[in-house]
């Protein structure tokens, strides 16, 4: 019997126990295979799917549960190239798209990897590289953003992924993905401003309010400072991340909605405009520092205030880390306080 006569649920079964290149090599073998696999949405099995954009290319990385597979998408003068590294096997597959634009071949690519990723993805990674010395992002990165959103969107059901990653410049270009994420897998938000300096203020008012954001357990958010309340942050098991000042507000707030989490593990909070006295104002709120050494015999600071109605403590240790300074927060059983605390009386 010809493969292509085999009965429909036997293909199905044969389909599935293929990895992704065997998948995207069978697309190529004639137009039967290829329309099979679109009509029955074959799954892509990828568990990571990480996306580059630069100013003349796009990097596209599809991590299976064996092998990373690198594409690129070069934009040329007279259309895109697209290139397959093939780093252990030598030389790599290089063709070109005449007259077409690299970004629309590389959401051609996009489209047909989200048609058919049915199963978890551990992780997405978009970044937006070169973003030098502008609020917005440029045309071409702009493009492929709206792309992805509308790729997304199209899908009759959510993405599923455990841990998102964006390399951004707005709050907007996160809402072009975190809202078609579903709600139920993703655990960690990780959010990293395309430009380090100087650091700007990032709104997350229209993030806070997503589903994904309130049930995700993870966050952290760096090259930028936080401008919302630190209300809508108090609900992670761990979060790092800057705020510009270091306010006594902030810091009651903080340890009021931290005693009252029945989740939070571990917060670490650095601030940008750290002065010499918001020492005293830690140390006011959350207990009288002492001091000893860490297991590097390194001198540390910390305090610890109780969590009401519990066997537990809040553990916050001074940090400083060479131009930003900061704190570290812990969860921590009672057990684990210095004896020399309890002793003084030191445990607020």
């Amino acid at each position: 019997m010809s493969l292509l006569k085999i009965p429909d649920v036997v293909m199905n079964c044969i389909m599935r126990k293929l990895d992704f290149e065997s998948i995207q090599n069978l697309r190529k073998v004639c137009r039967t295979f290829r329309n099979f696999l679109d009509e029955n949405k074959i799954d892509n099995n990828l568990v990571g799917i990480i996306v580059g954009f630069y100013q003349t290319k796009i990097k596209l990385i599809l991590r299976t549960e064996v092998k990373y597979l690198n594409f690129w998408y070069q934009k040329e003068e007279n259309g895109c190239l697209v290139v397959k590294e093939k780093r252990m096997d030598p030389p790599d597959k290089v063709h070109l798209e005449e007259e077409t634009d690299f970004v629309d071949i590389f959401l051609r690519e996009f489209k047909t990897l989200m048609d058919h990723q049915k199963s978890v993805l551990e992780e997405i990674y978009v970044g937006f590289h070169e973003q030098f010395g502008v609020s917005e992002l440029t045309t071409d990165a702009q493009r492929m953003s709206n792309g992805i959103e509308s790729i997304l969107k199209s899908r009759k059901h959510f993405l599923r992924v455990e841990r998102m990653y964006l390399l951004m410049i707005s709050q907007e270009n996160v809402l072009k993905i975190l809202p078609y994420l579903d709600p139920e897998y993703l655990e960690r938000i990780d959010l990293n401003h395309s430009q380090e300096y100087p650091k700007r203020l990032f709104a997350i008012d229209k993030l806070v309010v997503l589903e994904q954001w309130k049930r995700a357990m993870g966050l952290g958010i760096w090259r930028c400072l936080i401008s919302e309340s630190i209300q809508n942050l108090t609900h992670f098991i761990k979060a790092e991340f800057v705020q510009n000042e270091c306010s006594m507000e902030m810091l009651w707030n903080l340890k009021e909605n931290l005693s009252k989490s029945n989740w939070f593990n571990m917060f670490r909070i650095y601030f940008e405009n750290y002065q010499t006295a918001d020492e005293q104002i830690i140390f006011s709120i959350f207990g009288q520092p002492y001091v000893d050494k860490d297991q590097w015999r390194l001198p540390r600071k910390r305090c610890f205030s109780k969590i009401p109605g519990s066997d537990q403590v809040i553990s916050l240790k001074m940090v400083n880390l060479g131009r930003v300074n900061g704190v570290w927060i812990y969860r921590l059983p009672i057990a684990f306080v210095p004896k020399k605390v309890l002793k003084k009386h030191m445990l607020k």
